[in-house]
């Protein structure tokens, strides 16, 4: 039997917030919107026309324009950084990445927070953004951020 299915894919980010001990200082959980972009980017792949849909930077800036689904990149990018750890979860559809931010890094008001894959590097803007979420937090030298992004691929 034939049954109309609907699929989706979401994100939820979690943030960390560390002091200098260890010691959780915030946590905070945020759903954000996938773009544009990115599902187009993988039905162009489900075409044969791109074959790279790794998600590989995590990506910071300071615009607190909130975001739309027709973002293409950060409204103010001011640091970039690899995925710290990429696993897959033992839920079907289910991957989980992780990003460090050390005290010495993104050290700003942060307003906003990027992933991005495809042909991402490190320079600034590049590749297809998967997502982008408002997150507000004056980093400081004193303090690191784990973001934990969990992407599921599931029925709806």
């Amino acid at each position: 039997m034939y049954t109309n299915e609907l699929t989706g894919h979401r994100g939820i980010i979690e943030f960390t917030v560390f002091d200098l001990d260890g010691s959780v200082i915030e946590t905070r959980t945020i759903k954000n919107m996938i773009t544009d972009v990115w599902f187009n980017y993988v039905r162009d792949a489900m075409l044969g026309l791109q074959n790279d849909l790794e998600i590989k930077y995590m990506a910071v800036g300071d615009s607190v324009v909130v975001p739309a689904k027709s973002d293409y990149k950060l409204g103010n990018e001011r640091f970039r950084k690899p995925l710290t750890k990429k696993e897959s979860q033992t839920s079907v559809g289910r991957m989980r990445s992780t990003t460090y931010l050390a005290p010495y890094e993104a050290v700003f008001q942060i307003g906003e927070i990027g992933f991005y894959g495809g042909n991402a590097t490190d320079t600034k803007d590049s590749g297809v953004l998967l997502a982008r979420v408002l997150y507000s937090r004056n980093k400081t030298s004193l303090e690191s951020i784990q973001v934990v992004r969990t992407d599921e691929f599931r029925r709806v």
